[in-house]
């Protein structure tokens, strides 16, 4: 109950603010009529999004308490062990091996836009941190505790040092790993324990004693489709917000030239 109680509020606050914006878009500009249209759209995502947000939490904290939990190192594939990547990948070289950097990894996803490519060379003293399809990947250097899911047209590519590479065992979800890794308590975890002065991040051997709730695989899954559904409407909800700073913006412009007769 407390949980939709607490999405209620978000939501209203978040309803209120649209409406005040669709209010101005229509009056000041007809151009912009269907603002109303996306901005209703982006309150039903974003308290989707909320909602989905609390039910993992709770859920998160329910498992916590009762004490069910494993190293992560425990839910590791035999003979793909967590670890970084390549201390030096270097500044490019042309029809190379991709190389993942934490600036890569953006909303759970990896941008492949602009990639640095490694040498073969370089690439064949890491064989151990090679990735493939499905491979969990998180920031352990700097911004620490970021992730993302390796897609299948990275299959074969690299990481640096500054990410731990973790393949799941098929015994468990990955995507629910991965939506615990995120959760609040874990992160404060981390957070806690990262070391460093010129660098900061929390090293692999404490990685792999990270202790991770886990319940039976039939909860796992049903977990990991919340996880991927909220994903969905964080990302939705977000390009909604664009789409409404976008108008803000473009209203703005229009309003000050019919004002100053700008054309």
């Amino acid at each position: 109950m407390q949980t939709i109680k607490n999405s209620l509020r978000q939501f209203i606050a978040l309803a209120v603010a649209f409406v005040i914006t669709a209010a101005v878009c229509l009056i000041t500009a007809d151009i912009y009529a269907n603002a109303f249209f996306y901005m209703s759209k982006g309150i039903v995502i974003s308290f989707c999004a909320f909602l989905a947000i609390d039910v993992v939490r709770w859920l998160d904290r329910a498992l916590l308490e009762e004490g069910k939990t494993l190293p992560l190192n425990d839910l590791i594939k035999t003979g793909r062990p967590i670890t970084y990547g390549i201390l030096k990948p270097g500044t490019g070289f042309q029809g190379g091996i991709p190389v993942v950097k934490v600036k890569d990894m953006q909303n759970g996803i990896i941008d492949e836009s602009d990639l640095l490519l490694t040498s073969p060379e370089i690439d064949a003293q890491y064989q151990r941190s090679k990735l493939c399809k499905g491979d969990l990947l998180i920031s352990i250097r700097g911004s620490v505790g970021r992730m993302a899911i390796v897609p299948e047209s990275l299959e074969g590519a690299n990481i640096t040092q500054d990410t731990a590479r973790l393949t799941i065992d098929e015994t468990y979800n990955p995507v629910y790993v991965r939506g615990v890794l995120e959760s609040a308590p874990l992160q404060t975890e981390m957070e806690r324990n990262i070391r460093g002065v010129a660098v900061k991040g929390i090293n692999v051997g404490f990685l792999r004693e990270l202790q991770i709730p886990i319940c039976d695989r039939g909860l796992q899954d049903r977990l990991a489709r919340v996880y991927e559904q909220t994903d969905k409407s964080k990302y939705v909800a977000l390009q909604e917000t664009i789409f409404i700073e976008k108008i803000l913006k473009c209203t703005y412009n229009h309003n000050f030239r019919r004002k100053n007769n700008v054309h």
